[in-house]
């Protein structure tokens, strides 16, 4: 184990040192700089970084599949057991979290920042089924887990283009300017979903609607150009909150919050705080809590040192050391640790290169690069890599290497990597890496020692934030990037326009006509399984002709007070759908209660 810590660049001390698995402030890209939507607010790179690296350790919080052994042997799941004891009502509870607070119209953004605010006040008009067990979290049915929320029942007709909704009676607008508790009406969800049609972040959500009508107050119908499965699944996420019309005309959207769900937004500063009080005219089961409130704290040490004094409810730790810290002055401290059903990050290619389109080149820096050096020297030996496509949507449990789902190129061998490299006539194979140094920090560095290994010259160039994203968005990255995907958890996000050669979604510049035509008809085909048999050729094919070579996954791990009981996690994520306290508030927010 010894000989292997210290075979990269990098020792173990080294790391530690430079506060890779000291800190908690783990650097990811947050949904507002992988969607390429920047936040509303006018930050500068650094607090944009900042805010980024913390974002995505939000959203990691709840996913997971499977736990992984402490150097103890104890093992975490991400699912924190509910109690048996009855709930208590009453109380107020507060997070303590880095990013400041963005603007409130949800079609401007998806950073957490904003969402998880527009989140806690509004709510959707479908929702994934939550769960409180583990063996459930990575379930993907769409016809059995997405459930009615403002919507109480849906139906696909017969014709395989038109939807039929019944809107829940009895739901009520907050009790506060400028609804002041009318009653909610389909056309409040005709009004909003149009409005992010024509505007804003997610109007690729709608490219294949037809038109909405509302033939009554209780009646919402969507007519579909072309059959579409995955069109009710961003319905039941967060990033389509529905908010009235009236902030909208008043032109107040962006900072003033209402919506129709179990808390109300009582006051807030944009870089200080937010506070809710429980909706006492909500349409769902009462809430516990009294109250509810977010302080903006960008410092990460004062996070976890509020979280150790019981100020905050949630604190995280970045590395098995760190927690073991935390444990030994808060021994009582719930754990749950994210995993994940993808990778992150990755390198792409600028495939409209010579070099990178001999497959044998790509394939040979997947053999070149030692994935378990990787999870030792940074991750504790308890990370992962997978492919940027999520599993869930094609396996029911977690793909293996040894039962031939990753490829034939998921394992290291740099003999073969380097005969690969010798037949494509790319010994010695330079390559201009560009890349964000905020995103996986040293483990570019050790691809750096892993590649070189082979005879492969990689050289990292760190660019500053916008032209990083300007390069990747644009596609205009002149050899390889450091790149990460677009997120969103509908199958055709991944299937279709990830690798469609036409697609601007496209930023990793796959062309390859046979993925076409199985992107397509993927996207229209109403039949379950044999849908998931297209998405198996398209997964399998991918990895065969390795479109990336992912980045190993960072460690995470989010901490509960004892104290805080009731959490709930949705089923069917993508590896980045919404976690506790971040994007789905307003679904699982009426079961938490405080035990003090």
């Amino acid at each position: 184990m010894d000989d292997l810590i210290t075979t990269g660049i990098f020792s173990r001390r080294r790391l530690l040192q430079t506060g890779f698995l000291a800190g908690s402030g783990l650097a990811l890209a947050a949904l507002v700089g992988c969607g390429g939507d920047d936040d509303d607010d006018d930050d500068d790179t650094t607090t944009a970084v900042t805010t980024e690296a913390e974002e995505d350790e939000d959203q990691a919080a709840a996913q997971a599949t499977t736990a992984a052994p402490d150097e103890s042997g104890e093992r975490f799941t991400t699912v924190i057991p509910w109690p048996d004891k009855t709930p208590v009502k009453g109380g107020n509870l507060t997070l303590s979290e880095g990013q400041q607070i963005g603007s409130f119209d949800p079609t401007k953004s998806g950073a957490i920042g904003n969402l998880r605010h527009t989140g806690t006040a509004m709510e959707t008009l479908l929702g994934w089924r939550l769960t409180h067990d583990q063996a459930e979290l990575n379930q993907r049915d769409i016809s059995r887990d997405i459930e009615g929320n403002l919507a109480e029942s849906w139906e696909l007709q017969p014709d395989g283009l038109t939807y039929a909704f019944s809107i829940r009676p009895g739901v009520t607008w907050h009790n506060k300017p400028p609804v002041n508790g009318r009653a909610f009406v389909a056309g409040d969800v005709r009004f909003a979903y149009e409005r992010y049609a024509e505007t804003g972040v997610w109007q690729q959500l709608f490219a294949f609607v037809d038109a909405w009508d509302t033939p009554d107050d209780s009646s919402l119908t969507l007519r579909m150009q072309r059959p579409s499965p995955d069109i009710v699944v961003p319905f039941g996420e967060q990033n389509l909150a529905i908010y009235p019309r009236e902030v909208v005309d008043d032109g107040s959207i962006d900072t003033v919050l209402v919506g129709t769900g179990p808390l109300i937004q009582d006051e807030y500063s944009q870089s200080e705080f937010a506070r809710y009080s429980r909706n006492p005219d909500h349409w769902g089961p009462g809430t516990y809590l009294d109250g509810y409130e977010v302080l903006v704290t960008p410092d990460a040490a004062t996070r976890l040192s509020q979280f150790r004094a019981g100020q905050a409810a949630v604190g995280r730790a970045g590395s098995l050391a760190q927690l073991e810290d935390v444990r030994g002055t808060n021994p009582g401290v719930q754990v749950g640790q994210s995993a994940w059903t993808k990778s992150i990050f990755g390198m792409v290619f600028n495939q409209k290169e010579e070099k990178w389109q001999d497959v044998r080149v790509r394939q040979a820096l997947h053999l070149g690069i030692d994935r378990d050096e990787i999870n030792v020297l940074l991750y504790d030996g308890i990370s992962d890599t997978l492919p940027i496509i999520p599993w869930n949507h094609v396996f029911d449990e977690k793909p293996s290497a040894d039962r031939g789902e990753l490829g034939p190129w998921w394992r290291y061998d740099p003999d073969e990597a380097m005969k690969l490299l010798q037949a494509a006539g790319a010994e010695g194979l330079e390559i201009d890496f560009l890349i964000f140094r905020g995103y996986v920090r040293d483990q570019n560095d050790v691809w750096v020692d892993q590649l070189r290994r082979i005879g492969v010259n990689l050289n990292p160039r760190d660019a500053d934030y916008v032209e990083f994203n300007s390069q990747l968005a644009g596609v205009s990255y002149p050899d390889a990037i450091g790149a990460w995907d677009i997120h969103g958890t509908q199958a055709d996000n991944y299937f279709r326009d990830q690798i469609l050669s036409t697609s601007p979604g496209n930023w990793h510049n796959i062309n390859d006509p046979q993925l076409d035509e199985w992107a397509e008809a993927q996207s229209v085909e109403l039949d379950p399984d044999a849908r998931r048999e297209i998405l198996r050729q398209i997964w399998d094919k991918v990895l065969v002709d390795v479109h990336r070579v992912e980045h190993t996954n960072f460690l995470s791990f989010v901490l509960y007070q004892e104290w805080l009981h009731g959490m709930q996690w949705r089923v069917g994520s993508d590896g980045l759908g919404g976690s506790v306290f971040g994007y789905n508030n307003s679904r699982f927010i009426s079961s938490v209660w405080i035990e003090k």
